[in-house]
């Protein structure tokens, strides 16, 4: 091995210069000094170490994800790279008068749904050592539109094993509410206002706000999703009745279908039941290798159908009639995945083939 490998190493995990320069620097001190070590021996072994400090730094600063976000997600150690690219900065935070802070840290922006990461830091004189903990908020989209695009107050505590550093950290799943729209360039306020703390069936609340409701927390999604999308338009039968599976949509962290009625009329509502209650509707994924990928847990769920608008006097009021025009759900895995591998979905027992995936335009 020569020099040219060594900075091939530096290519591929893209140090700072400077980093690379310091970097450098140590490597070859050594050498100059003239120990005695074999200089194939010794290059083997700087390279490795090389590699092995300049990746793990390159993960972590990239994403700024900690262990507990990578098994969430059941990230395995050759997907670190292919998770790393779905998560982006947002580096929001806002201090309470008093002295809770709240950090928005990373976000994932999916088309139907959002991954935000957010850490609470307790006030100087504050212990937080409870066995679990929620955070209460809600969202306000700058452009005020009704029905509003954002919803859902799904979110997991994320537990470090630290209870010293006075910090908290959890994912939120947020998820869009209209059809056929998406998230993507959503601007929201993001308001939280309370931490409660479980401790041995003991409840602690720690309000953050006492009086006004401003914060500086305001939440720009990303203009592009990541993943992978297929239209599909193939029969599918749900407790006996034929609809169509519109489409798929997989991201690594993410997986969706809808379906719409396979002729004029809606489809009952009971199919929407059993879309958001049975097992079946679980999608499970195949590779192109064979592997299966299944999911963890329902994190989303939408249908409509038509409505009818009666007027009363000079009032006006809006039904929904039976029946659905179309029903999504959305699904997390039980570990990452490439969707570029993906070879087909099965749902209610009938597999689809997906080699038609194309990336998600915006």
């Amino acid at each position: 091995m020569e020099d040219r490998d060594i900075y091939r190493v530096f290519e591929q995990v893209k140090p700072t210069r400077s980093q690379e320069e310091a970097m450098l620097e140590r490597l070859f001190s050594e050498e100059r000094k003239g120990r005695p070590m074999k200089l194939m021996k010794k290059t083997i072994a700087v390279l490795a170490a090389a590699a092995l400090l300049l990746t793990t730094c390159a993960f972590a600063a990239v994403t700024g994800l900690g262990r507990q976000v990578l098994d969430y997600f059941g990230v395995r150690q050759e997907d670190e790279a292919l998770f790393s690219q779905e998560w982006e900065p947002v580096g929001l935070s806002h201090t309470f008068q008093n002295g809770w802070t709240v950090d928005v840290n990373q976000m994932y922006t999916g088309l139907y749904s959002a991954a935000i990461l957010v850490d609470v830091t307790a006030p100087e004189g504050v212990v937080l050592d409870g066995d679990n903990y929620s955070l209460k908020y809600w969202w306000e989209e700058t452009d005020n539109p009704w029905p509003p695009r954002i919803g859902g107050r799904s979110l997991d505590y994320l537990p470090d094993g630290n209870s010293a550093d006075g910090k908290v950290s959890f994912l939120i799943t947020a998820v869009c509410l209209e059809d056929p729209v998406s998230l993507l360039g959503l601007e929201t306020k993001f308001y939280p206002y309370r931490l409660t703390e479980y401790s041995e069936g003991v409840e602690e609340t720690f309000d953050f706000v006492g009086g006004h409701w401003t914060t500086d927390l305001t939440i720009t999604l990303s203009e592009q999703a990541s993943g992978f999308v297929q239209s599909v338009g193939q029969p599918l039968t749900v407790e006996g009745e034929e609809v169509l599976l519109d489409y798929v949509y997989l991201s690594p962290i993410a997986v969706f279908y809808g379906i719409r009625p396979s002729g004029d009329d809606p489809f009952s509502d009971s199919i929407w039941e059993v879309m958001i209650s049975s097992n079946d509707a679980s999608p499970v994924l195949t590779t192109q290798s064979g592997e299966t990928v299944r999911m963890a847990e329902q994190v989303y769920g939408r249908a409509a159908g038509e409505t009818e608008t009666v007027s009363y006097g000079m009032f006006e009021r809006t039904y929904a009639l039976s029946g659905c025009t179309f029903a999504r759900v959305g699904y997390r895995p039980e570990r990452v995945f490439d969707p570029a591998e993906i070879a087909s979905i099965t749902i209610f027992g009938q597999t689809f083939p997906l080699d038609g995936l194309v990336p998600v335009e915006s």
